[in-house]
């Protein structure tokens, strides 16, 4: 088979990989960057969610992998769990005809298995900040001489204030011509900081101005929105869009994510629904590893409803996800885009559905101008069989 991703001069066990996973083309940020990374050069990635940022460095990774050396090479550092664990998989993926051995750390679970890991060098490291941190403080650092270190979603790391955890892991796993690329959505002041301390003229690539012309939705997305008054209201538009869902899709094909504002909204609402009938699964933060790793695995294989704060909304990557429904409207824009894209991927169908309460209406009309979209008002009666709405 054919694939655009050739003209990288790829090795062939990466470019069959490509091709069963169906990737034929690269995206803008992964044409203008894979290039560049292979020369050699820092980069600045800034593309927004959803533009292939992860092979937008990992195919330039994997390239430079030598699988012939039991020691850790790429560093690769991500906000969440839920992120760091959706790359790893994606790096797998990708390398499952090479001999190149991936780790994934992350915290609430044992050390001891992540330390032999790292002991025994697996060739890339996929790890949050914190979990990173602590592995260097309990002596990784002594043998973790990575050539390359990645900081994806930089922007989120600051947000979530991990910036100072980052300085510290960048200082203890600086070596001599080392390779950095900081991918992120913005960069903030702080972040650029970072890369005047550790980057060494560092190449810029920025595809903002240009998916800002645009709409920043994906036109496989359908966006609708119901008014609600109150939440007695709220709770009888949701049974109502469940049902009308489950109507449209008789054969079941269907998997909703429900988007809350908070962990306790989130197991409230499960609650109510599961009293009202519904198979439901909530995640958030409160959940321990493995109780959110056993809820994450029925979701992709066999549940269909998943209620979850937006702590899920960055990393969550579930095929087969057909209805997004923000049940509290989102409290920034970034939310937004980040919650409606766990559909409609990979050239699917999506529908996006929000629930607008009345001083909610601005925020709705801001995010219509900051993301060049249009959110369609629908009525709950305004439903038809055949008009694939849901």
């Amino acid at each position: 088979m054919t694939t655009e991703f050739q003209k990288f001069s790829l090795r062939p066990e990466i470019i069959q990989a490509l091709d069963e996973l169906k990737f034929q083309k690269p995206t803008p940020i992964q044409d203008r960057t894979i290039p560049i990374i292979m020369e050699g050069n820092d980069v600045l990635g800034q593309a927004i969610t959803g533009s292939g940022k992860t092979l937008a460095f990992g195919l330039p990774i994997l390239q430079k992998i030598n699988d012939k050396i039991n020691k850790t090479q790429a560093v690769i550092i991500s906000p969440t769990r839920e992120l760091a664990i959706q790359i790893a998989n994606e790096l797998k993926a990708v390398a499952k005809h090479t001999k190149t051995r991936v780790l994934l750390i992350y915290g609430g679970v044992s050390y001891r298995p992540q330390e032999e890991g790292l002991k025994k060098g697996f060739h890339i490291i996929v790890a949050t900040p914190g979990r990173m941190l602590d592995h260097l403080r309990r002596g990784a650092r002594n043998f973790l001489r990575p050539k390359i270190v990645v900081l994806d979603e930089a922007d989120k790391m600051l947000e979530m204030g991990f910036i100072e955890d980052i300085d510290k892991i960048l200082y203890q796993m600086r070596q001599p011509k080392q390779q950095k690329l900081f991918f992120g959505a913005t960069m903030p002041e702080r972040v650029y900081k970072l890369t005047k301390k550790y980057m060494k003229n560092p190449k810029f690539v920025s595809l903002i101005r240009e998916q800002q012309r645009k709409s920043r939705v994906p036109k496989e997305i359908q966006q609708y929105y119901y008014n609600v008054s109150d939440d007695t209201d709220k709770l009888n538009a949701i049974c109502k869009t469940l049902d009308l869902i489950a109507d449209e899709h008789e054969n079941g094909n269907y998997k909703i994510l429900v988007f809350v504002r908070t962990r306790k909204s989130a197991d409230k609402l499960s609650r109510f629904l599961k009293e009202m009938g519904y198979e439901t699964l909530a995640i958030h933060s409160d959940k321990s590893q493995f109780q959110r790793e056993k809820i994450m695995n029925a979701f992709r294989n066999h549940a269909q409803l998943l209620i979850a704060t937006d702590v899920a909304s960055r990393g969550l990557d579930i095929d087969g996800i057909t209805h997004v429904i923000n049940y509290n409207m989102p409290q920034i824009h970034e939310d937004y885009i980040h919650r409606i894209g766990r559909c409609g991927r990979m050239g699917k169908k999506g529908v996006a559905i929000t629930f607008i309460s009345p001083d909610e209406h601005r925020m709705l009309t801001e995010i219509e101008q900051q993301l060049k979209t249009k959110i369609n008002r629908l009525q709950l009666n305004q439903y038809s069989s055949r008009g694939g709405i849901y």
